[in-house]
């Protein structure tokens, strides 16, 4: 579908939508758009606002909102430009600066000037603003989208946005050419495309660890500073879908990260298990004989989300420096034509482990050690109707009672079943709780 043909079927499907939702044609073409996003993750979960307002020499105009992302701590907010007309217009530089500057307003005054008291609390905006205010503290980035039917001026020049209120700003346009492209591509995401050049890196140190016609597999070593400063950047679009669910400080795990990352950075990478990452693409570069990754496309950690967020957090939140952090990644190359069948199984089977429990963290101490050579020479008193004493069985370790059964033959197994019957089987926390009883 060419442009043109493109933009006569949108129209048509925003007069439909306006027509049996009840609304104007501006906020029937935000919410369709935002549906068409609702899978990228640099919009998210959507929700309608209808607010314009003018307070003194401020303009607000709002049609939306994208969730908060607790994952990397971002939210959005979006306004919309609708052109009536027959044929594609052209959004100007001018009307694209005056919807930049209403939605500014409004965060900036909802954050710093209590904006919720002044709308009517029926209206959604008023939630907004006031979610906005308590929760400042807790935004790392603002992400504003405007939305059209027309398309942007070719005199547009790209440029970073001001911080608000100390908040980074990210802005999207998406007009009929880009909206044209997300269809024509079947929806799919549009790539992310990293150059660790622009993040002030000489690349990621890399070794190449398996080859094949559709995979390639790296063993890396990311610093902590480059690791924040990309999920800083694109946050969730770099996270596969089943790893977005960040537990926050409050997890023992994070605490344990961030309690690192602050007096111990330079053991970081001896106690992380690192980050598991796919790309469709990769660039290579050479110092030396060492190897470099130092352009990453279409880059998604699989797994190792809580690690990543937990670095930018104590970067951020806690003002810690990240030098002399290091972690560790495994890096994966898909092929583009296998990428939807393999992503989502390289997540499954990455965030697939057997849990351990905190006890058996402590199964080499010296105590459990000790313990155990007593178990093993301490006969237990004999019980009624058996001719021979048994011992204890300490299991200092998880999965060791089954393991010492294991291997034996038929006629070891019943000696020892004999010698350490499963009844006398104690194991760490069953001692811990016999020990807290006894002692009251």
């Amino acid at each position: 579908m060419d442009l043109n043909d493109f933009f006569d079927d949108f129209r048509q499907v925003i007069a439909r939508r306006s027509a049996a939702d009840g609304l104007v044609d501006v906020l029937a073409l935000v919410g369709e758009v935002a549906e068409r996003l609702s899978d990228d993750p640099v919009f998210g979960e959507f929700s309608l606002v209808d607010h314009q307002q003018v307070i003194g020499s401020s303009k607000y105009k709002i049609h939306g909102y994208t969730a908060f992302d607790e994952a990397d701590g971002s939210i959005g907010l979006v306004v919309g430009k609708w052109f009536s007309d027959d044929s594609p217009q052209t959004l100007l530089s001018s009307d694209l600066k005056t919807l930049v500057a209403g939605l500014r307003n409004f965060a900036s005054n909802a954050i710093c000037n209590n904006l919720a008291a002044t709308i009517y609390a029926a209206n959604e905006a008023h939630d907004l603003a006031n979610f906005l205010q308590q929760t400042a503290g807790r935004i790392s980035r603002l992400r504003l989208h405007v939305i059209t039917n027309g398309q942007l001026s070719s005199r547009y020049k790209e440029q970073m946005l001001d911080p608000i209120e100390g908040i980074p700003v990210e802005f999207h346009i998406w007009d009929l050419l880009r909206l044209h492209s997300i269809n024509e591509s079947g929806g799919e995401r549009e790539e992310v495309v990293i150059e660790l050049s622009d993040f002030g890196s000489k690349g990621i140190p890399c070794l190449p660890a398996a080859h094949g016609s559709e995979v390639e597999s790296y063993l890396c070593v990311i610093s902590g500073e480059l690791l924040a400063s990309l999920f800083d950047r694109y946050g969730s679009r770099l996270l596969e879908g089943n790893v977005r669910s960040f537990l926050g400080m409050k997890g023992g795990v994070n605490r344990g990260i961030r309690a690192t990352i602050k007096s111990q950075p330079s053991r970081f990478f001896a106690y992380n298990n690192g980050i598991a990452a796919t790309a469709s693409d990769v660039k290579l570069g050479r110092d030396g004989q060492a190897t470099f990754l130092t352009g990453l496309t279409n880059l998604q950690i699989v797994n190792g989300g809580q690690t990543t967020a937990s670095v930018l957090s104590a970067l951020k939140i806690d003002k810690c420096s990240l030098e002399g952090v290091s972690v560790p990644m495994k890096l994966t190359r898909v092929a583009q034509d296998i990428a939807v069948e393999l992503i989502p199984k390289i997540a499954q089977y990455a965030n697939t482990q057997n849990k351990v429990a905190n006890a058996d963290f402590f199964a080499n101490h010296e105590v459990h050690r000790k313990l155990e050579g007593i178990s093993r020479r301490l006969s237990t008193p004999t019980r009624p109707g058996v001719r021979l004493p048994g011992k204890w069985f300490y299991e200092r370790s998880r999965g060791q009672y089954q393991n010492e059964r294991l291997y034996k033959k038929t006629g070891e197994v019943e000696r020892f079943d004999m010698e350490y019957p499963k009844s006398q089987l104690i194991n760490k926390t069953d001692l811990a709780k016999f020990d807290s009883v006894w002692f009251g």
